[in-house]
């Protein structure tokens, strides 16, 4: 059976993980594989499990404010 990383090895990389990024962004499931899937954001596997980069979900973020404001 496999296990997810430590916390303070997703903390060194500054990942986090999926839930962590629908949390952020406000989104569900299907939308953020989508945004995934179109390479509005890239994730990372590690082993069997998907992780985001903080980074770059926050530029994400930031680049979708640019464009509101």
């Amino acid at each position: 059976m496999e296990t997810h990383p430590t916390p303070e090895a997703l903390r060194k990389h500054d990942l986090i993980t999926r839930k962590e990024a629908m949390a952020m962004l406000g989104l569900g499931e299907t939308l953020l594989a989508r945004l995934v899937r179109s390479g509005a954001l890239k994730d990372v596997r590690i082993g069997r499990f998907k992780y985001l980069s903080r980074a770059a979900v926050e530029a994400y973020i930031a680049q979708l404010a640019k464009s509101v404001a």
